[in-house]
């Protein structure tokens, strides 16, 4: 906390010189001081420079009037290079069609939660936004505003008390196994390379990025072992390479007719290589349309031509499989921290959030196997 100084000096009599500190520039991070002339008794100047103390500690005094705006642009500075670069850009789109238009240029020490709330209800009511959309501008406003605080700009995080639109749960619904399995025949019809990789997203239940990021090197196909620990997406029209979502590596074990196929994929890439004058070097992309696999699939191409299968009809979303995945090893006895541990979530308690609806067979199965007991 900044805590204030301030120095009170009779110039005349009755006349009171009144110094105080104010914060530190939040644009130049200079100190600075303020003076002002007071008219009145000892005593009651005394009290007025206990005011202005107080009131430059609480940031109702600036010096210059410092806008939202200000602190976004600071914040963005920092952030570019802390945040995946994807997260970066949703961020930034976030503050330049949302969050700037509505409160940048409100001055930060009149940024209150009342305000906020109102925007909150502009989005609802007239932008259409959901519940979901408006979490998203405000986690980005409270994190904005928590690093405000860290520099000393404010004194509170006005966010932490606002009242977004409640989330609403939603309820996962995963396609059937036989409707996967059509899918999965349909798409390897259509295209070989695309098919493995939809087999093997609803083997593994691989994010999109994990799966486009797949190198052959991190498959072991004699031990059925694979290795997770990138990611790929777009940004700025460019295709990046970043750690997973939880910025861990895992390991999974792979079925015997998944490594089958991939051995069969493996092979058939190396030929195509070859007869073209090419190699695919270890280190080569398992899902990839270079013939040297240097370049991996395009997350968004994958999500689109998954959409556009004819038997789909745009009814199951890619990420459904990686649902499917999670649900049907559930209901089969398997653990939850095995199940997250495949998944990659950071905790089996987030497995269990999303899932715990796939568990209530197996509940009614505990119920019947101590009824049977007792």
């Amino acid at each position: 906390m900044f805590f204030v100084r301030g120095n009170l000096r009779e110039r005349s009599q009755g006349v009171w010189e009144l110094t105080f500190e104010l914060p530190k520039d939040p644009l130049t991070n200079k100190r600075r001081r303020r003076s002002k002339t007071f008219h009145r008794t000892k005593r009651e100047a005394a009290r007025e420079l206990r005011r202005l103390i107080t009131d430059s500690e609480e940031g109702r005094l600036t010096g210059k009037q410092v806008l939202v705006s200000d602190l976004i642009v600071k914040w963005l500075e920092l952030a570019e290079g802390e945040l995946a670069v994807t997260t970066f850009e949703e961020y930034k789109r976030l503050v330049d069609k949302r969050i700037g238009p509505a409160i940048g240029g409100i001055a930060l020490t009149e940024l209150t939660t009342p305000r906020l709330d109102d925007f909150y209800r502009a989005l609802t009511n007239e932008a259409g936004l959901g519940p979901s959309s408006i979490h998203q501008v405000h986690s980005v406003i409270r994190r904005f505003l928590k690093q405000g605080v860290k520099w000393g700009w404010i004194k509170h995080n006005v966010a932490v008390n606002a009242s977004p639109p409640p989330l609403k749960p939603r309820e996962i619904q995963p396609p059937p196994i036989d409707k996967i399995r059509a899918l999965v025949r349909e798409a390897t019809e259509k295209d070989p390379v695309f098919g493995m990789l939809i087999r093997v997203a609803i083997a593994t239940g691989l994010r999109r990025s994990e799966l486009c990021g797949l190198k052959w090197d991190d498959i072991d196909l004699n031990r059925r072992k694979m290795r997770v620990k990138r990611a790929v997406v777009v940004a700025r029209k460019k295709t990046h390479q970043k750690p997973t979502k939880t910025r861990a590596t895992r390991r999974l074990t792979l079925d015997l007719v998944t490594v089958q196929l991939l051995a069969a994929h493996k092979e058939h890439v190396e030929t195509q290589a070859r007869q073209n004058g090419a190699v695919v070097a270890d280190d080569g992309f398992v899902f990839s349309y270079t013939l040297d696999c240097s370049e991996p699939i395009k997350p968004y191409l994958v999500t689109d031509t998954f959409r556009n299968l004819p038997s789909n009809g745009r009814t199951i979303r890619l990420h459904d499989l990686r649902h499917a995945h999670a649900t049907q090893l559930l209901g089969n006895g398997i653990d939850i921290p095995t199940v997250a541990g495949r998944l990659g979530h950071a905790t089996p308690s987030t497995t269990l959030n999303f899932y715990a609806h796939a568990l209530e067979e197996n509940d009614e199965t505990a119920a019947d196997i101590m009824g049977d007991l007792l």
